[in-house]
């Protein structure tokens, strides 16, 4: 190795004029990139680049023996040729020649990893050494001292040196009886690190009760958040004791904070409130049903589902109503009058009137425009959403928007903003083309209900025997009564896709026990050739009228009785009569 590069070195002077105590993880890379482009001198300018090079590894996976080191941000591991046996003479030949912890650590280290010949465990040792040299302090371990010190621990078990592995858990566990007062999750953070790495020399049971010491503690100062991360440890650890009373207490604690937090939240914020109660839930339904009862734990839980009722009763007196100006729609509201007007044929109007442009266009462009709100709302893009339902009950969770799936993929985000897309379209299309329209019609025509059920018995989508109540159905919307129509047609549009699922060989009942019992439309839009038989477009948007959660949910709505008399002479109730109307009357077209 060059002696001209040791002089260099030397010349530096590193340890008065260039060491650094970094403060987060990218502090030396930093300022040697700063350095090395002041430099002007050639050789201290490589020297530098050499150091910088060694600098610029992220130690992002200390889980990880042989290949800890990452570049940058991003997960690829260096390849050992990226080090050439210059560059590693030459950290070699410096580490005796600088006090600097940070420098030394990660020379000895990158020795350790790419010699390829002639190993030194002294190069691990001094590794290990070097990590472990500070005293430990909160902000530095968020930044780097959790990892130099796990990366320690690993190459402690990787050599079998007991020595030194007794050294740091002595002094980690030291910590864990000292009350961090300016962060009280540097015991929680330490106690995690010993747990992972599979090094608590005290008894467990010991180490239990510190943790779930301070999660009381924590508790009782409404600190339940905090409380919880302690206790979620405790409960990890006790989960290896025989005896498993230890575990279903701190379950139950760690269940019990969610509803405790919930109670604190309610005045507040009914919303929070309501999804810790749900969490909650969750958290109690985790303990096995032999202990259930013993505990009350089914009561629990009932308990808590009133209250997930009563506080999804408040949340709709928290929600804001958001209007927007209403744009001038004259035009289009008139242009749809005279789409149906001046028609001498009753016929030739009614299919007019089903001519109306709809909520929907092709699929294709439909998730395309709902991708592209997405990337424009930065608020719906990074956060996950809860829907409520009119009476406060949460009907969806969906998370926040994942940019980085592979371009196309239709996720739950698409869908909810695609969903979104058509509602709001459903609105726009009923209060500006349909209601005129129908106005303009019924001045100019009537239609009888004899005549609509002729429509129905003609219609090859309308099941023989069922256009008598289809026929009433469509006759009542022309009557202005949508909501006892939307009555009548869900459970028809249902019989529709079941008689089409059936001839297509699709099974429409479940089997137990020898009794078949009929699935309901939910289901039945699941059988995979519902798409096939109806088209993807029609599929969608009978599933989002009908069935879907976040759409209009007329089906379970009305046969839950959950559908008021506002809401059956809403703009989607007006929408969902056009829309069977249309399909009807098309396919009498198409039959021709």
């Amino acid at each position: 190795m060059s002696e001209i590069l040791l002089d260099t070195f030397t010349a530096l002077d590193w340890d008065n004029a260039i060491k650094i105590i970094p403060e987060y993880d990218h502090s030396y890379e930093f300022h040697l990139h700063s350095l090395v482009e002041k430099e002007l001198v050639q050789n201290k300018k490589h020297v530098l680049s050499m150091i910088g090079k060694a600098l610029s590894l992220k130690l992002h996976h200390p889980e990880l023996v042989n290949s800890p080191f990452t570049k940058g941000i991003f997960s690829a591991t260096w390849m050992p040729e990226e080090f050439s046996q210059i560059e590693l003479e030459f950290y070699e030949a410096i580490l005796p020649l600088t006090d600097d912890n940070w420098l030394k650590a990660r020379l000895a280290d990158i020795l350790w990893l790419w010699t390829k010949r002639g190993r030194n465990p002294d190069w691990a040792r001094l590794a290990v050494d070097c990590y472990t040299k500070e005293d430990l302090c909160a902000d530095a371990w968020l930044s780097y001292q959790d990892k130099h010190w796990e990366r320690a621990i690993r190459l402690c078990l990787q050599l079998n040196d007991t020595v030194r592995l007794g050294i740091i858990v002595d002094r980690l566990e030291r910590e864990l009886d000292i009350e961090h007062d300016e962060n009280k999750f540097m015991v929680l953070w330490i106690s995690k690190l010993l747990e992972k790495t599979g090094c608590i020399s005290q008894d467990l049971n010991v180490f239990f009760t510190r943790l779930t010491t301070l999660a009381v503690k924590l508790r009782d100062k409404e600190d339940y958040y905090a409380s919880r991360m302690f206790m979620e440890l405790a409960i990890q650890i006790s989960d290896k004791f025989d005896d498993k009373s230890k575990w279903l207490e701190s379950q139950i604690f760690f269940a019990d904070s969610y509803e405790n937090e919930g109670d604190n939240r309610l005045q507040r914020s009914a919303m929070i409130a309501n999804s810790f109660y749900e969490q909650s839930i969750e958290a109690y339904r985790k303990i096995p049903n032999k202990f259930r009862e013993e505990h009350k734990i089914d009561d629990h839980i009932s308990a808590l589902r009133h209250k997930i009722t009563s506080s999804g009763a408040k949340m709709l007196d928290e929600l804001k109503t958001i209007s927007f100006p209403m744009p001038d729609v004259t035009a289009i509201v008139e242009g749809s009058k005279l789409h149906v007007s001046g028609k001498v044929d009753t016929h030739k109007a009614l299919l007019y009137f089903c001519g109306l442009n709809g909520a929907g266009r092709d699929m294709g462009t439909m998730q395309a425009e709902a991708s592209k709100s997405l990337e424009a709302s930065v608020f719906k893009s990074i956060i996950s959403m809860v829907h409520t339902s009119r009476d406060g009950r949460v009907i969806g969770h969906t998370p926040a928007h994942d940019f980085e799936s592979k371009e196309g993929k239709f996720n739950s985000v698409i869908k909810r903003q695609l969903v979104e897309n058509y509602l709001f379209n459903m609105n726009f299309v009923t209060g500006t083309s349909i209601l005129p329209a129908l106005r303009q019609l019924l001045i100019e025509h009537h239609f009888s209900r004899e005549y609509l059920e002729s429509l129905c018995f003609h219609s090859p989508l309308v099941p023989y025997g069922r256009e008598r109540n289809l026929g009433l159905a469509l006759w009542l919307g022309f009557e202005n009564d949508f909501s006892a129509a939307i009555h009548l047609l869900c459970p028809q549009i249902e019989h529709m896709v079941r008689i089409k699922l059936k001839e297509a060989g699709e099974h429409t009942t479940t089997l137990e026990h020898g009794i078949e019992h009929e699935i309901g439309l939910s289901s039945l839009t699941e059988k995979g050739k519902f798409t096939e038989i109806f088209g993807e477009m029609t599929a969608f948007e009978l599933t989002t009228i009908f069935t879907e959660n976040l759409g209009c949910n007329f089906r379970n709505e009305v046969a839950h009785g959950l559908l008021s008399d506002n809401d059956g002479q809403s703009y989607y109730s007006v929408y969902a009569w056009w829309y069977v109307l249309r399909m009807i009357c098309f396919s009498l077209v198409k039959s021709d």
